[in-house]
């Protein structure tokens, strides 16, 4: 794994950042999902990550779908909406366990 410093943040804080965007804020959780990819999500790559979570995120990635991720993201229900930010918010504590632990 290379761990790598875009724009000033590591992998890790990067996915923290998303957390935080996703559980805080009055818009709606896909408004919130698309905001957290944008500003955070989409920078992360998986040489970024340990091999063991590169699936993963690249799970999660797909998940957005390539393009135009709002359109993409409009037609989720809420419960694959929740079920991306919790996936999201796994991979952070994993990624966080596996540094610290």
């Amino acid at each position: 794994m290379r761990w790598v410093k875009l724009a000033g943040m590591t992998t890790l804080e990067r996915l923290e950042n998303a957390v935080r965007i996703l559980a805080s804020g009055h818009e709606a959780l896909v408004v919130r999902l698309v905001t957290a990819y944008r500003q955070q999500l989409r920078h992360v790559r998986p040489g970024d990550m340990p091999a063991e979570l590169v699936s993963q995120l690249n799970a999660i990635h797909a998940r957005f779908g390539h393009g135009g991720i709002e359109d993409h993201l409009q037609g989720m229900t809420p419960k694959a909406a929740s079920r991306l930010a919790l996936d999201i918010f796994e991979l952070s504590c994993a990624l966080s366990q596996g540094l610290y632990h």
